[in-house]
């Protein structure tokens, strides 16, 4: 398995692929200092275990952040960062209802270390407005919204927003906010009123290029034998995978792996 007979009868090493297979379990074996995989389970309730022991594998799991992890394989924390957003709903009083019905606008604002993008229009009679941006940490910390950090970058979010959108601002806190600095009074007042939603987690660093290639290993550092992974690539990963997936096999001194999991 993982070989064929070509027309001068030479064996040849391929690529079995698994189309429409969701990988969802991977069974792992340690035995005499090595540790390989040796079963797979699959989304679809299908399972595979006699030839996994003699085959290798490269995992290539697309870029969410995580997956590896639940694969049972060490993820690298800088494979995500800590990323908060900013959803702001805020009720349009039925006087101004003509003069925003068809408002629509996207922007993205730079200042010194900080990148935001939003997106902001009318629905349902209010105005939508959700932002994002500005990093913290390395994905080696689990965020959460009420840390100092979220707030402060919310805070940020809302001070930039209001720098460009102070009428939805103002409407929002009932007041003429143009020129002004929010404080955190301000986001909590939105928050409580629910026109504020807030959250932190992580989000992946792939469109900064810090793709994950070579041996795979488990949370506790011990290297999977038969195992090589080719993820994080970036947006154009698709793209560029067969090259990485050639990489990655030679970061194991590899010729070729007879196994292909998407």
């Amino acid at each position: 398995m993982g070989t064929y007979i070509d027309e001068s009868n030479e064996t040849r090493n391929c690529f079995e692929i698994f189309y429409q297979k969701e990988v969802i379990e991977v069974e792992l074996e340690k035995n005499n200092d090595h540790t390989i995989v040796t079963g797979l389970t699959f989304g679809d309730g299908q399972c595979m275990h006699d030839s996994c022991k003699n085959a290798s594998y490269v995992f290539c799991p697309g870029e969410a952040v995580g997956t590896l992890r639940k694969l049972g394989f060490k993820e690298p924390a800088y494979a995500g960062f800590a990323g908060v957003s900013l959803l702001l709903n805020i009720p349009v009083p039925q006087d101004k209802m003509a003069e925003y019905e068809s408002f629509s606008h996207c922007m993205e604002v730079h200042q010194e270390g900080i990148v935001l993008a939003w997106q902001a229009r009318m629905i349902e009679g209010s105005i939508f407005i959700g932002v994002a941006g500005t990093k913290a940490f390395y994905g080696d910390q689990r965020p959460t919204k009420d840390q100092a950090f979220a707030k402060n970058r919310n805070l940020l979010q809302l001070n930039m927003i209001n720098d460009v959108l102070p009428e939805f601002i103002s409407l929002a806190l009932g007041r003429d906010t143009k020129g002004q600095t929010l404080v955190q009074a301000d986001l909590d007042t939105l928050e409580q009123q629910e026109i504020a939603q807030r959250w932190a987690g992580t989000r992946a660093v792939v469109f900064d290029g810090f793709p994950t290639l070579g041996a795979a290993y488990t949370p506790d550092d011990t290297k999977i034998d038969n195992v090589v992974v080719t993820t994080h690539l970036g947006s154009g990963g698709a793209s560029f995978g067969p090259a990485a997936v050639a990489v990655s096999c030679c970061v194991q001194n590899e010729k070729c792996y007879t196994k292909f999991v998407s």
